[in-house]
């Protein structure tokens, strides 16, 4: 029980660095996202609300 009380901090950030590992392939981004993404960013710059684009090129 003693080495729970002394090492209390280290096996929380243990068990936190464990679960935080396990979370990173969770996080994907996919192809039609990131040009979701890039549409209204462009939509945002050009104040144009109407008309979405990509890359300048209109966007059906």
């Amino acid at each position: 029980m003693s080495f729970l009380k002394k090492n209390y901090f280290l096996i929380i950030i243990l068990i936190l660095l464990a679960y935080s590992i396990s979370t990173f392939n969770l996080i994907e981004v996919g192809i039609m996202e990131a040009r979701n993404f890039q549409t209204a960013k462009e939509m945002v710059e050009d104040n144009n609300w109407l008309l979405p684009t990509l890359n300048g090129e209109p966007r059906y």
